[in-house]
């Protein structure tokens, strides 16, 4: 390079510049570890053996235990009930808001009405 190398904020000297192809951080993660995310993931979809009203069955450990938490809500733990009801605020199962459905309703008369209204009388 031509000129003199300017020396400062974000400009290290030359001689303790990383050398090229050489890491910045030799000791860092190591390849093939795992985070938490992955860690997680890993350990709550490992399956685990229930006994049920019809006999034993295979589910992953996080099925098993939303299941044990609507069996306490269930069973009228509040702690349970609390974050039964956050988590299902969570994925949208109760709508704070949420808007009756509309039915229409046809009325139709009875047979014993009909014959009242031939006949012309009333009860």
């Amino acid at each position: 390079m031509s000129g003199k190398y300017k020396v400062g904020y974000r400009k290290p000297p030359r001689q303790s510049q990383f050398q090229k192809g050489r890491s910045g951080n030799p000791n860092g993660r190591p390849k093939g570890s795992k985070n938490l995310a992955t860690i997680f993931w890993k350990i709550t979809h490992e399956k685990v053996q229930v006994t049920g009203p019809r006999g034993p069955r295979w589910i992953s450990k996080l099925e098993a235990g939303i299941t044990q938490l609507v069996n306490s809500a269930a069973k009228g733990d509040p702690k349970a009930i609390r974050e039964l009801f956050h988590w299902a605020m969570v994925f949208g199962d109760v709508s704070p808001m949420a808007k009756p459905p509309i039915f229409q309703v046809n009325f139709v008369k009875s047979a014993y009405e009909e014959a009242l209204e031939k006949a012309g009388g009333k009860d």
